[in-house]
């Protein structure tokens, strides 16, 4: 049983819909937080955001490669991004976050649609030795400068060697301190218009999301 009055939309990407639990009323959630810790965990999981619908119509496009390799998605919420991936063929997903009720949602979501995603905890400041994955996958995790540095860290950490990560950012002020935190990388970049009645009104005519693939250069 899911937490929070669960309800389920229907998200359009290219090659066909996908069933996506989402607690009813996210702005709820973050309104009744309390008497943060030191991490200020809010609950930004709960809610549908433009580079999540961004990643994912690209992974579903084909514009991201996974298919026949292992993913890893960083700050997965509810899971849209693996569960995207799960569907264009990856050999293995993992959606990861640091929130528990995200992963139940993104758990929930997959069974819904008939897909073998994989959940697990993860502190991005702490990746677990030894995981590594062939394409790692975030969306919007540069929402605050502190992030920038242990989002870099842990991008070398779980990129498998000849491996490579994809960031989908909606132009956050940090994304210039997560590269200057990230040495030894090549980086591409496109931009993908977003238009999806899941957004927010003032959105709803469309936004555009960055989406950075970044390679390991060879020494």
């Amino acid at each position: 049983m899911l937490p929070h009055d669960p309800i389920e939309l229907t998200v359009e990407l290219p090659g066909g819909p996908l069933r996506l639990a989402r607690p009813r009323d996210p702005n709820a959630l973050v309104d009744a937080v309390a008497d943060l810790d030191a991490d200020e965990k809010l609950p930004y999981w709960a809610d549908v955001w433009p580079s999540a619908l961004g990643l994912a119509e690209a992974i579903a496009a084909g514009d991201v490669p996974v298919a026949g390799r292992a993913t890893l998605e960083l700050g997965a919420g509810l899971g849209l991004v693996s569960l995207a991936a799960a569907r264009a063929g990856a050999r293995s997903c993992l959606a990861t976050d640091w929130y528990a009720e995200a992963l139940a949602y993104a758990a929930e979501s997959a069974r819904r649609n008939g897909l073998t995603v994989e959940t697990a905890p993860l502190d991005w400041r702490a990746p677990p030795p030894g995981l590594r994955a062939d394409v790692v996958l975030a969306a919007d995790v540069l929402y605050e400068r502190r992030n920038a540095e242990p989002v870099a860290r842990a991008l070398e950490a779980l990129v498998a060697e000849g491996g490579e990560a994809w960031i989908a950012d909606p132009g956050r002020r940090y994304v210039d301190e997560f590269f200057g935190a990230l040495a030894g990388w090549a980086a591409t970049r496109a931009s993908r218009r977003v238009t999806s009645p899941h957004l927010p009104a003032t959105m709803r005519a469309g936004m555009d999301v960055l989406l950075y693939r970044l390679r390991r250069v060879s020494s």
